[in-house]
């Protein structure tokens, strides 16, 4: 029956003695929470902090109480004085009688004070922060007259606090002792707990707030197991709370199981304390599993010193068997009453069992609208009195927490022997195990302390769900996903043991509590979803505990038997037999026996009369056989199963190809057959379940082909014995992104059919030297495009290569610098073969011609660093002294004959300029500019400081060019000629031109997309370190992604290339076909498509593959892994006019500038080449550049477009020709995009050069006039004044701000637009001026020369020079008779002008206009 009131008082242990209860006016029942005795009163204190004082009137049997204080947090009494501490500040009153008026606050100097407990001798107070505090006499170990700290317990947590007559216990919680045994425990992860906040664990309610824990998220595998060692320490606090005691000892009150004094405070051996309470002389401890332990002097309660088997006292604390689940305990100075699970309530001193009070649980609403905190206890005791609180206890649970407490009081008989038998195993005391055996053993252990620990905590928090009934608070639901864990966990280690036969039958029997204990949790959540309580489910919670209840029993009934069955027990015999000693290296915990070909037979093929077939064996990891003496292995989840049978097998094994298997591992393939069509499907399909399993499979799933796994080869397998390899693989073999380690090298990028092919980096050691390598491999050897440098920077090794190599040689361009120099050229075998251009880096000697055989071999220039041009023919790096040599010297002196880099050898003539001859026509440059001096020609011989004459003639007053003829030239064309052919065999597999053009224009455009995408796969895989980024979810679709086309994220940053990749530009044909669910979301807008994957990725639905399938190269090592990518331009393929020109135009901006295009890359390796070579001088370089500089640059780019462009876009002239009014040649194309800043101002530099002299002449001029006012200008220039008003125009203004833009520009083209520009502003404001230019000329050039003084063009006679050359062959023709030709001739003129002897025409102007 239930209670309709909150407490109810009783003077003895029947209904009959129950008392009436008066409460003072006004005042909120509510229950209790302590009481006490006051001399003839009882003293009260109720949850809500009110302190009542109680008078028991017999007679009426009732008791009335009248309020004392209010917001008191706890209080005690001694005698006559009453202690209390205030809510608010935590400090500590005392007052005789419990008068209202005499309050003393004691200790006005501290505060913080939760609890205070007192004895006939002194008073405990306990902070907040569980240190404790003495006053007063406790025997030898605290005899003080003011308030002392007592620091033995300092570090640890005092909880609760109780005293005797003359001793007092506390419940402690022992921090330190958790705290040292974490740090004593190897396998505990150290960084798993807040060391600094260790208190955080000493309240288990911070798990919730902690790890922000919701019963209703499902959360990953690592979150869960992540916080199983920090919920271990909340656990372990529970368990290592104990009792400490001190004061006399005289009657066994302290629990030290003698009667000897302690000078220190004693730690009772009681762990797992949940509640203390003491009597006059003895106490009782009442354990988190439901054990009640006595100790001290019994001798007043005869039935329990009965129960406890001695005479009623005992110094050792002791269980009292006669309750064996307790709820509750509570005591007065000689009485104790005890609370069982059956909500019977007991008093210990009658030995009647029948002898009881009916425990009555809260009626529904007697608790409506108030909170039940944990503090608030079943029951309170005093001499005389039993106040019961009525709690709404679920008494539907009280059975499920019995059998909880059973679970741990059984499990707490273990956990000492667990703890002995980890520090026996720690100490090697167990023998005839190995050390993984060791491992393994103590893990176990492990778990289970682990799990013990954490059931703790679900018992702590059903304790208080009793009577909350909060769902969310309570562990069994919150925390099921760890449990669930540490169960799997146990199972695992355990049957991992068993198979070791490690495990005893104490373990056995730990193993049977754990799993007789998981159908209590699930009676527990059958019981919360069916509970017809007050509180409703909603449906998240409904759905958490459903899926709670069914993974229980999933793992009850699958689980447990799939684990501890027949696998298992095999497993154990199967080490257990001696014949199997030789397969004892393979003795692992985790591993188990699945099939062995003695039970049921497998046999090799292709066997010689002379051998027999191996002993095969499944193991639930590995693939074995026994070969002699030495255990093969290989892991499952590098095998693969097929039953494919060819017809050459087919008739070469006749019957037996039926029953045959095969078994694909990474060392061999391995033909077997079984004696019948049952043997063949046991073992295939044991091997096809296992590994389905071993890659995380599930059952019904197709044997992947492509996997990613980590393997080391064995000596057995020659050509990688020893190498460590971690990546992809397909059928047997390393094929896609991976890494391959070995004892000289290490390489990461990609595989194909078992070998380095593809691109990758590679870092090993040559001779002594280290080196790192990044580009492309064929079988393993550089072959492609690469970087090779040394790791270490010393002098003597140091070497870094960039360019192409073949068969690990370097073969075609490349550019090598070492500590000594820097090559740009053609090699042939590692050997300098070919143009090239060399640079000394001691002695900055520069070298520009031809090599033979690593040394410099045909025509060249030399030019040291003193500005001396030695020009000629060089054999073995010696030049010659063969005819047509040139020496050119700093003064100006030069000569042409035979000669050698010392000096003159044989015949030759030196000229010895002294001035310069006037030409009757203007010479922008000094090309053709003739000089006067005298020559000698003869035979010389000595050096260049020291000329020996043997017979020569010198002539004076000669006339002869300034800068001399080059006899020995480089064809343009040979020059930077390895560039092209590498281009033209990496792009298209062959440097044959005729072959290349002969090809269909389709497959021309495949290779162009196979670059594009080979190149976005190089950067990707540059940028993923060479790994697979998301190698956990890596599927056959996604692998042959991979593995026969670019690796692409849909966060990848690629380029779009608008014209050769986006659709409006582009027709695709035979793209990839839409999956069911759509085009797939790791494809970016602009990338480019795969077609469909082949056999391979598109199977049938057998679970079969093929060894050799069509289309996958039949294991050809030298094909290409890339599919071809059927696209073509609709635009200059077949036809050219003005919209496809446009479009073209677009293609080539994008496609020079995008990393990915071809066009990009063979442009920069030219670029590069020019720039480094007729660039970056110390010294002022010679006009005899200008000329080779010149004729290269327009070699590179019309190549570009006859070698390339044209091959691209067949519809393109070979010529040049107008279409449309539109000049189309391979300059107007390629002009606007390939002449950059770095290719101007290379050739701009020589030009300067060349018209140094010119230019200074006109820098000084244009000086002297920028110094002038405008109108001293006009005076001095002696401007036509009408022109005024034009010059000062706004147009005209414009006109010099449009040729002073000119300066800023590369291209021809853009640089004579803006020369006609500027010179129609200036025709736009003579006409606004009503000025006609076409009659007066003079007046034009007046204007040009003022437009160009003011736009203060510098060097503006090289610009003009080397314009015209840009300008040269058809470029410059459209130009002649056109106002762009008329332009430029008036812009020379003017030029031509301004140095001239004529420009200041009025030389006798007076500036400051007194003269005349």
């Amino acid at each position: 029956m239930a209670a309709t009131e909150l407490v109810s008082i009783y003077c003895d242990l029947n209904e009959d003695s129950k008392l009436s209860i008066l409460h003072p006016e006004g005042y909120e029942p509510s229950c209790g929470v302590k009481l006490r005795v006051l001399g003839e009163t009882h003293i009260l204190l109720d949850a809500n902090g009110v302190l009542m004082q109680g008078v028991h009137r017999a007679t009426d049997k009732a008791i009335e109480f009248h309020c004392l204080e209010r917001d008191v947090t706890d209080f005690d009494t001694e005698g006559n004085w009453i202690f209390c501490i205030k809510s608010d500040s935590g400090t500590v009153h005392r007052s005789r009688n419990g008068s209202l008026d005499e309050w003393t606050h004691l200790f006005s100097d501290r505060d913080g004070f939760v609890r205070v407990c007192c004895n006939n001798n002194g008073i405990l107070l306990l902070a907040s922060d569980g240190r404790l505090y003495v006053q007063g006499d406790f025997g030898t170990v605290f005899n003080c007259d003011q308030l002392t700290e007592v620091h033995e317990v300092k570090q640890d947590s005092v909880q609760q606090l109780a005293a005797g007559i003359d001793f007092a216990i506390v419940s402690l919680q022992r921090r330190t002792k958790v705290f040292s045994s974490i740090k004593k425990d190897i396998l505990f992860d150290q960084s798993a707990f807040d060391e600094k906040n260790f208190a955080v664990y000493g309240d288990w309610r911070n798990i919730f707030e902690h790890f922000n824990i919701h019963p209703y998220r499902r959360r990953e595998s690592y979150e869960i197991s992540a916080t199983l060692e920090e919920l271990s320490i909340y656990g372990h606090m529970l368990h290592q709370t104990g009792v400490a005691s001190f004061g006399k000892v005289n009657k066994g009150q302290l629990g030290t199981g003698d009667h000897i004094r302690r000078d220190k405070i004693h730690q009772v051996n009681v762990s797992n304390v949940a509640k203390i309470a003491s009597g006059c002389d003895y106490s009782s401890a009442l354990t988190i599993d439901g054990q009640l332990f006595f100790w001290g002097d019994m001798n007043k309660n005869q039935a329990i010193s009965w129960k406890l088997g001695n005479a009623g006292n005992t110094s050792t604390p002791t269980v009292c068997n006669r309750f064996k689940h307790v709820l509750d305990v509570c005591s007065g100075n000689f009485q104790t009453y005890v609370l069982t699970n059956d909500l019977k309530l007991y008093d210990i001193k009658s030995s009647s069992e029948d002898a009881w009070l009916c425990y009555q649980t809260a009626a529904p609403g007697v608790h409506r609208g108030r909170s039940i905190g944990e503090h608030i206890p079943f029951m309170l005791a005093s001499d005389s009195l039993l106040i019961v609180n009525h709690l709404p206890v679920r008494q539907d649970l009280l059975k499920l927490y019995s059998k909880e407490q059973a679970t741990l009081q059984s499990l707490l008989k273990h956990v000492k022997e667990i703890n002995s038998k980890n520090g026996a195993r720690n100490r090697g005391l167990v023998q005839g195990a190995g050390g993984d055996s060791f491992a393994s053993a103590k893990y176990f252990y492990r778990l289970c302390t682990t799990l013990f620990y954490l059931l703790l905590l679900r018992m702590q928090s059903f304790r208080i769900f009793l009577v909350s009934q909060d769902i969310s608070r309570l562990v069994s639901i919150v925390l099921h996903d760890e449990i669930y864990l540490l169960y799997q966990r146990i199972l695992q280690c355990f049957c991992d043991n068993e198979c070791l036969s490690l495990m005893t039958v104490t373990d056995r029997e730990i193993l049977q509590i754990y799993l007789d204990n998981v159908q209590v949790q699930i009676d527990l959540v059958e019981l919360l979803i069916t509970s017809d309580s007050e509180k409703t489910l909603d449906e998240s919670t409904e759905t958490a505990l459903l899926s709670i209840k069914s993974e229980w029993l999933r793992f009850l009934n699958e689980d447990v038997s799939e684990k501890t069955g027949n696998v298992t027990k095999q497993t154990k015999d199967f080490w257990q037999r001696e014949e199997n000693f030789k397969w004892l290296p393979l003795r692992e915990p985790q591993r188990r026996v699945i099939l062995d070909s003695n039970d049921v037979p497998l046999k090799l093929l292709d066997l010689n009369i002379f051998s027999s077939s191996p002993r095969f064996v499944l193991f639930s990891d590995v693939f074995c056989y026994l070969s002699g003496m030495q255990v093969v292995q290989y892991p499952l989840n590098l095998v693969w199963i097929t039953t494919e049978v060819s017809e050459m097998q087919r008739s070469r094994y006749k019957e037996k190809h039926r029953f045959m298997i095969t078994i694909v591992t990474p060392e061999e393939t391995l033909r077997c057959h079984t004696q019948n069509a049952a043997d063949k499907m046991r073992w295939l399909g044991v091997l096809k379940a296992q590994v389905l399993q071993c890659l995380d499979k599930q059952a019904h799933d197709k044997q992947p082909l492509y996997r990613y796994a980590k393997y080391t080869y064995s000596d057995r397998y020659e050509r990688l014995a020893g190498s460590r390899y971690e990546g992809m693989w397909m059928i047997g073999q390393m094929d896609g992104i991976g890494s391959v380690t070995s004892a000289d090298r290490s390489y990461s990028g990609e595989f194909y059919h078992g070998n380095i092919t593809g691109y990758g980096c590679m870092n090993r050691t040559v001779f002594g030297i280290s080196t790192i390598y990044e580009g492309d491999f064929v079988n393993g050897k550089y072959d492609g495009y690469g970087w090779l440098q040394t790791t270490s920077n010393r002098s003597t090794h140091y070497f870094r290569y960039q360019g192409y190599f073949r068969a690990d040689k370097y073969n075609g361009f490349g550019t090598l610098t070492t500590s000594a120099y820097q090559y740009n050229g053609d090699f042939v075998n590692d050997l300098k073969e070919g143009f090239g251009v060399i640079e000394d880096s001691l002695n900055g000697v520069k070298y520009i011609g031809m090599f033979l055989g690593d040394k410099k071999h045909g025509n060249g220039i030399l030019v040291t660093t003193n500005g001396t041009y030695y020009a000629g023919f060089f054999a073995n790096d010696i030049l010659t002294h063969s005819a047509g040599g040139l020496a050119i010297f700093p003064s100006g002196i030069y000569y042409k004959g035979e000669l050698t880099i010392d000096g003159p050898f044989g015949k030759g003539m030196f000229y010895y300029p002294e001035r310069e001859v006037d030409s009757e026509q203007f010479e922008l440059d000094d090309s053709n500019t003739k000089m006067s001096g005298h020559t000698m020609t003869g035979i010389f011989g000595g050096t260049w400081t020291s000329v020996k004459i043997s017979n020569a003639t010198m002539a004076m007053d000669q006339i002869f060019n300034k800068v001399p003829m080059l006899d020995l030239k480089i064809n343009a064309e040979r020059k930077w000629s390895s560039i092209f052919a590498c281009f033209h065999e990496t792009l298209f597999g062959t440097s044959d031109i005729v072959a290349i053009r002969r090809m269909d224009i389709k497959k021309v455009w495949n290779r162009v997309a196979i670059f594009v995408s080979r190149a976005k796969r190089k950067e990707q895989l540059k940028s993923n370190k060479f790994t697979v980024v998301s190698s956990s979810e890596l599927d056959d679709r996604a692998a042959a992604l991979i593995c026969q086309s670019g690796y692409h994220l849909q966060s990848a940053s690629t380029v779009s290339l608008r014209s050769s990749l986006s659709d409006s530009r582009l027709s695709l044909h035979n793209g990839v076909p839409s999956s069911p669910a759509g085009p797939s979301p790791t494809m970016a807008p602009d990338a480019i498509s795969v077609q469909s994957f082949s056999s391979l990725a598109s199977r049938s639905e057998e679970d079969e593959f093929m060894l050799y399938p069509s289309g996958y190269g039949g294991r050809v090592r030298n094909s290409s892994p890339f599919r071809d990518l059927d696209f073509i331009p609709n635009f200059c393929i077949t036809a050219v006019d003005r919209e496809g020109l446009e479009l073209l135009r677009n293609y080539l901006t994008d496609a020079f500038q995008s990393t990915y295009h071809p066009l990009h890359g063979l442009f920069e390796k030219l670029a590069n080449c020019f720039y480094s070579t007729y660039s970056c001088w110390k010294y002022t370089p010679h006009s005899i550049l200008c000329e080779p500089a010149m004729n290269e640059w327009i070699s590179i780019v019309s190549r570009i477009y006859t070698l390339v462009l044209t091959i691209l876009f067949p519809a393109l002239p070979k010529d040049s020709i107008m279409i449309e009014d539109e000049l189309v040649s391979y300059q107007s194309l390629l002009y606007p995009i390939l002449m950059t800043q770095r290719i101007y101002s290379a050739l701009f530099v020589l030009y300067a050069s060349k018209c140094s002299k010119n230019d200074e002449i006109y820098r000084q001029r244009i000086l002297i006039c920028m110094k002038k006012t405008d109108e001293n200008l006009i005076q001095l220039l002696d401007i036509n004044r009408n022109l005024v008003p034009i010059i000062k125009h706004a147009k005209y203004q414009q006109a010099i701000e449009s040729l002073n833009r000119f300066r800023e520009k590369c291209c021809p083209s853009e640089m004579i637009k803006h020369i006609n520009d500027a010179f129609t502003l200036v025709d736009q404001a003579c006409k606004e001026q009503e000025v006609r230019m076409d009659v007066a000329a003079d007046n034009l050039l007046e204007l040009i020369i003022w437009l160009i003084i003011k736009a203060d063009l510098p060097q503006l006679g090289a610009e003009i020079s080397l314009l015209e050359d840009l300008m040269q062959n058809d470029y410059g023709v459209s130009y002649r008779n056109t106002q762009n030709d008329y332009c430029l001739i008036t812009l020379k003129a003017s030029y031509q002008h301004i140095i001239s002897n004529n420009f200041f025409v009025n030389k006798t102007f007076d500036p400051t206009g007194t003269g005349t």
